[in-house]
């Protein structure tokens, strides 16, 4: 079964495996019922062009609906994350309940082998455990979504793209005349916000409260529109002057307060993370040595990952800037993924 979002790299992984010899079905979820302030409704669009594709390369196509559980889990757990001040990824969390967990589940109903989608990531073998390495094209790799995927999963999936760049794709889409796929427009939006921003859509969902921006001190230097319009490390869009520049350094939700702070004080090497999950390793007992990402981003750092105290520390050879509560911390051994865990 191939997970088919309409776009470039589930059409070119369906078209793969049909090349392969595969017998293969696509399947395109409905995951959220897309808002009138839509410019255009992009899912219709999108099943579209994916069951054009199907039909092409002569395979059969469901589209299947899972809207209540997308809403229960996956955006209640990133309006939840912004209500309390965290900054949350919701790919991670959709990665893990959604593309990974519940369409395995189709995959099975439909009685298929394997689950296939268009990430870029590859999967790996090693001591009777399944762990992913990072694509061949390093600037699409999506393994920091993926640290939180089950041996059960990885047993289970395959990802064709693997071995290609993006721009080899293109040009094989239009060698095979998928030519409106080939030349799509990519989407960097949240997959259930395409064309608005997530303080709009929070702010209609929530009662959102204005509070105080204040100093360490507790001196009040101006008004905050509410704590989910606002991401540790922000500078922009503080609306207020001061003599130097401050940045959102941490969340008082107690109070509804934003501490700001010089960006020198947002530097830090240490912290802690929790739900950590592992993958090319069932466990460690006590340090290891580790390359950090703690966004998505190429910029990696070197340090370690060690238990202290039962709880899973993070120290960095290098001061790391806006460390965030709610973000994934990811770990790698060269192109291989340790896991992961939440940034607390």
């Amino acid at each position: 079964m191939v997970a088919m979002s309409g776009g470039l790299d589930s059409s070119m992984a369906a078209a793969i495996l049909k090349q392969q010899g595969h017998e293969i079905i696509g399947v395109t979820l409905k995951t959220w019922k897309y808002p009138n302030i839509l410019v255009y409704n992009s899912f219709e669009d999108d099943a579209n062009d994916a069951r054009n594709v199907a039909q092409y390369l002569g395979f059969p196509h469901y589209v299947i609906s899972v809207e209540e559980l997308f809403y229960n889990t996956v955006v209640q757990d990133f309006t939840a994350n912004y209500l309390t001040g965290k900054t949350p990824n919701p790919c991670v969390v959709c990665n893990r309940e959604i593309k990974f967990g519940k369409l395995i589940e189709i995959m099975q109903e439909f009685g298929c082998e394997l689950l296939a989608t268009g990430h870029y990531a590859k999967i790996a073998q090693e001591n009777g455990r399944y762990f992913l390495q990072k694509s061949s094209d390093l600037v699409k790799d999506q393994t920091y979504f993926m640290w939180n995927l089950t041996q059960e999963n990885l047993a289970k999936i395959m990802f064709p793209l693997s071995e290609f760049s993006k721009s080899e794709l293109r040009e094989k889409a239009n060698e095979l005349g998928l030519r409106r796929v080939a030349h799509k427009r990519e989407s960097y939006n949240l997959c259930f916000l395409p064309n608005t921003d997530y303080r709009t859509f929070i702010q209609n969902e929530f009662s959102i409260k204005e509070g105080n921006f204040v100093l360490e001190n507790g001196k009040i230097v101006g008004k905050h529109k509410g704590l989910a319009f606002y991401t540790i490390g922000q500078r922009r869009g503080l609306d207020f002057v001061h003599q130097k520049a401050l940045f959102v350094y941490k969340f008082d939700t107690q109070k509804n307060e934003i501490i700001l702070s010089e960006k020198e004080k947002l530097m830090t090497n240490e912290f802690f993370i929790e739900n950590i999950h592992f993958q090319k390793y069932e466990k460690i007992n006590s340090s290891i040595e580790v390359l950090i990402k703690v966004r998505h981003s190429n910029e990696l750092f070197k340090g370690k990952l060690e238990i202290k105290k039962n709880q899973y520390k993070v120290i960095s050879g290098t001061k790391i800037f806006a460390i965030t509560s709610g973000q994934s911390a990811v770990f790698y051994e060269e192109n291989d993924l340790i896991g992961g865990g939440f940034i607390i």
